[in-house]
């Protein structure tokens, strides 16, 4: 009973931590290719728990008899039914349907999770910090296995996919943690740079700094270019727009030592940045011979 009033009460904690660790749980017990039969209820098992904590949300959110309806509930509402329906009516397929709402649909819902637990005085903040200590963590982890154990790096990318996109070119692999994939684990760094440089700003407390610090040198690894761009917007508004002089000098220093650190250690460092400033110009472009553009046509032609 302890247990179920634990999970009962921290719902949304334990949801975040699974959500992080299943990724590798995932790849060990039924690999990257499409799954079935059982191996579907595996592959399945965040949005189950994520249906779950929805489900108990709603039911108690009607209940209520005092919970009012704000007008940024029926917003969104009706962009969740309106998205859902053009959704389906533009595909004229039930199954690219399906996969949509559980990727893109399914987690609007959340907006509901978070309206009737901020309604409740949940302590939500409380929530959010231990979500984002757990990302340091992943961060630690991320560092530990890159610079110590590249092997188990390399062991989880030839699992999740024959051609992982992890290679920026030959001879640099970007950095991923227990996540896998440079894009979701660079976003993700780059949410948890901007909270704990939030905390550092707010309370002044060090380990907030170096959470920051952690987190915003595990962006630049990851090499991501969505996030080391809006790292770069950060850094520019944090250095003509605070306040705090000293979190600027060390920003700063930061960057500088991050660049000589590549240049030093990072082979054919010159390629790099050059890979990544014109790969970045031709998504921006929109240039067929880039393959995430490529990708989208494919999408819009379907």
């Amino acid at each position: 009973m302890s247990i179920y009033n634990y999970l009962k009460t921290n719902q949304l904690t334990v949801f975040f931590t699974v959500l992080i660790f299943y990724p590798s749980i995932r790849l060990l017990t039924i690999g990257s290719d499409h799954a079935v039969g059982l191996s579907l209820i595996v592959g399945l098992v965040p949005e189950c728990l994520f249906l779950i904590i929805c489900s108990y949300s709603l039911v108690f959110l009607f209940k209520d008899k005092n919970r009012k309806t704000h007008l940024l509930d029926k917003l969104v509402i009706a962009y969740f039914l309106y998205n859902l329906l053009i959704g389906v009516y533009l595909s004229h397929d039930l199954r690219a349907s399906l996969y949509g709402f559980r990727l893109t649909y399914l987690p609007m819902l959340a907006y509901f999770v978070g309206s009737y637990y901020w309604d409740k005085k949940i302590d939500i903040e409380g929530v959010l910090h231990g979500f984002f200590k757990i990302l340091v963590l992943v961060a630690v982890i991320g560092l530990i296995i890159y610079f110590l154990f590249p092997e188990i790096h390399l062991y989880f990318h030839r699992l999740s996919s024959d051609k992982p996109i992890v290679m920026a070119f030959k001879g640099f692999i970007r950095m991923t943690s227990i996540l896998w994939t440079p894009v979701v684990f660079g976003m993700v760094m780059l949410a948890a740079f901007c909270y704990w440089a939030y905390r550092y700003l707010k309370t002044g407390n060090y380990f907030a700094l170096l959470f920051a610090l952690i987190t915003v040198n595990t962006v630049f690894f990851s090499v991501s270019r969505g996030p080391m761009i809006a790292s770069f917007v950060a850094f520019v508004l944090l250095l003509f727009l605070g306040k705090e002089q000293k979190f600027k000098w060390i920003l700063i220093a930061l960057v500088l030592l991050e660049l000589t650190l590549f240049y030093l250690f990072v082979p054919q460092f010159s390629q790099l940045m050059e890979w990544f400033f014109e790969s970045s110009k031709q998504t921006a472009t929109l240039e067929a011979a880039n393959t995430r553009v490529s990708l989208w046509s494919e999408v819009m032609n379907s």
